[in-house]
């Protein structure tokens, strides 16, 4: 029996978190295939994917947003994070605009009760720090759930508890935080926010508790639930 095959998408590429995923990936026994956004791989549409971005992105704007979507539809298990966590809403239908305030900042997570008993959500830490970005919101989302909130912002959502959307980098620290500050896309981002790289640093110093998760443990809960489902379809 070949592997479970795992889509990433990462924008832009060579993210520290990539490589996180990839070694994950093998040791779970899960083949890991990275594409860019731009065009559609030759490949039949995707069962499981997980979606990582610096800068806001919409379903209908990348090349590979049709395959994307056939994937989706046809029941793929779905990941989307950062900038590109309101692509779940995006791909199920949902209303998603540019935010008239766009904002990048660090935020307290708050668990909704159904949150606290996701395989995904309960994993954050409440109280624990968010970098949350509302450069794009969800104005309505079909079928979605929400599971955590940075602030008074959605955070996270699951769709039909089979998918996730995390609006945000709830695992960045500070190492992280300088990582991203070298990327012209993330400088691009907190352009669109108006926000400067000192008000981050600054914000991140009232958290003295650390992020509210781990990027490894969120990836091996999903692939765990990619895995279970693969296993039982």
């Amino acid at each position: 029996m070949s592997p479970a095959e795992l889509w990433l998408f990462c924008h832009p590429p060579g993210l520290p978190e990539a490589g996180e995923l990839a070694a994950l990936c093998r040791q779970m026994g899960m083949q890991l295939r990275q594409a860019g956004l731009d065009r559609p791989p030759d490949q039949p549409p995707p069962r499981a994917v997980v979606m990582l971005s610096l800068e806001p992105l919409l379903v209908d704007q990348l090349g590979a947003g049709a395959w994307l979507q056939a994937g989706f539809e046809a029941g793929a298990r779905f990941l989307t994070l950062g900038a590109a966590g309101t692509l779940l809403a995006d791909l199920a239908g949902g209303v998603v605009l540019a935010s008239t305030q766009p904002q990048l900042s660090f935020e307290p997570v708050s668990l909704t009760e159904e949150g606290s008993l996701d395989p995904l959500a309960s994993l954050l830490r409440e109280g624990g720090h968010a970098l949350i970005t509302t450069a794009l919101e969800v104005r309505e989302g079909v079928g979605l759930t929400p599971l955590a909130y940075g602030g008074s912002s959605l955070l996270m959502t699951t769709y039909l508890e089979r998918s996730w959307g995390v609006m945000g980098f709830p695992w960045v620290d500070g190492e992280r935080l300088e990582a991203y500050l070298k990327r012209e896309e993330f400088l691009a981002l907190l352009d669109l926010c108006r926000t400067l790289p000192t008000q981050l640093r600054a914000a991140l110093e009232h958290f003295p508790s650390g992020p509210a998760a781990e990027f490894g443990e969120l990836m091996e809960a999903f692939l765990g639930e990619v895995a279970e489902w693969l296993g039982a379809s």
